[in-house]
């Protein structure tokens, strides 16, 4: 049986990196302007490291207030992130030159606040990216539209959702699919927050993924029952010549093939595998599935955490793949979590035409 770490002990490990992320952030400034590390230099550090771990404790007031809060700590945590990077850079160029330097300090800070701000806006900047596939297995085109970890919530909310259904239908697609992750499993919901996708005149497709089940699935399926999405849950759907099969979220890797020799499909037939991460690929194209859609990685969302993640979490981090005679395609997400911010990375969606 397969065991997994605690998530009290991820929590504790994240907490420990956390602090010490943030200790070395502001010793370093502190050295630079040859300030004394006195007691309020702690309670600095000490407020910096928890202030997102406090913004998402009050956000879960759900008032407009906490809401604001939640948002601006997430910012924060996303800038201190952006600084450790560059502050150890700095570190490492110290070993050649001085740094104790007021002007090259200002600079820093500068440097700083510029790639946030620019983070923050790249965030919401949903871009339309297109693919192609070839396939013997039918004899006509289709497009689809593959969205994914839109994390609706304290963040994001209708309006969101409604600029992603108008860039969804510029696309023109014949079926559009949600690779998990609609909801966050923070803020509180407007009961209409999904209304914009009734203006979808295709079949919409969408399968869980961790975050939805964050948010509790019955909450979920009880929005969702209000629009005309699809749910696939383990099971498989038929749309003209093409199989659609929908996979729940799991941490086991193996969670895909697994459930798969549970699902009868046609081998014969083009079919395309809903599966929120990217886990399992070889493993289901020797099942005979031709194409992949996953999301949940956001490629790291802020450089360098993608280099980190593909080292230690997912060889498929984003973009397209192949295996056999299957494809992959690993999508960096529409929305984000935790800070909502972008470095590196793109808020896309993915327009895939398929051809015979």
């Amino acid at each position: 049986m397969a065991t997994y770490f605690p998530l009290q002990g991820f929590i504790l490990i994240l907490g420990i990196i956390a602090f010490g992320a943030t200790y070395l952030i502001f010793k370093t400034f502190y050295k630079i302007f040859r300030l004394k590390t006195n007691a309020l230099f702690y309670f600095i550090v000490i407020a910096s490291a928890l202030l997102f771990v406090i913004g998402s404790a009050l956000e879960t007031l759900h008032t407009e207030i906490t809401r604001e809060l939640y948002v601006a700590s997430a910012i924060w945590a996303g800038t201190l992130f952006i600084a450790f990077w560059i502050v150890l850079l700095v570190l490492l160029a110290s070993i050649f030159v001085s740094i104790q330097n007021k002007t090259f300090g200002f600079v820093l800070i500068g440097i700083i606040i510029l790639l946030s701000i620019y983070a923050v806006y790249h965030s919401s900047d949903t871009q339309i990216h297109e693919t192609s596939l070839t396939t013997k297995k039918f004899n006509e085109s289709l497009k689809i539209v593959e969205l994914s970890d839109l994390h609706l919530g304290a963040v994001r909310s209708t309006s969101f959702v409604r600029k992603i259904v108008d860039l969804t239908n510029s696309a023109n697609p014949d079926i559009v699919v949600i690779a998990g992750d609609l909801f966050d499993g923070t803020g509180i919901y407007d009961e209409n927050i999904l209304s914009p996708f009734n203006d979808i005149k295709v079949p919409t497709y969408f399968i869980l993924g961790n975050h939805d089940i964050y948010t509790g699935t019955e909450v979920v399926l009880k929005y969702i029952n209000s629009t005309q999405i699809h749910v696939i849950r383990n099971n498989k759907v038929d749309y003209r010549n093409i199989q659609i099969i929908g996979i729940d979220d799991s941490s086991d890797p193996l969670q895909a093939p697994d459930r798969l020799e549970n699902i009868s499909f046609d081998k014969n037939k083009y079919s395309i595998l809903l599966y929120h991460r990217p886990d399992g690929f070889e493993q289901v194209s020797n099942e005979g599935i031709d194409l992949m859609l996953s999301g949940h990685t956001h490629a790291g969302q802020i450089f360098p955490f993608g280099i980190l993640e593909n080292l230690l979490l997912y060889k498929h981090l984003s973009g397209e793949y192949s295996y056999n005679n299957s494809n992959l395609i690993v999508l960096e997400g529409v929305g984000t979590w935790g800070p909502p911010m972008r470095l590196g990375t793109d808020s896309e969606i993915m327009l895939i035409k398929i051809n015979s």
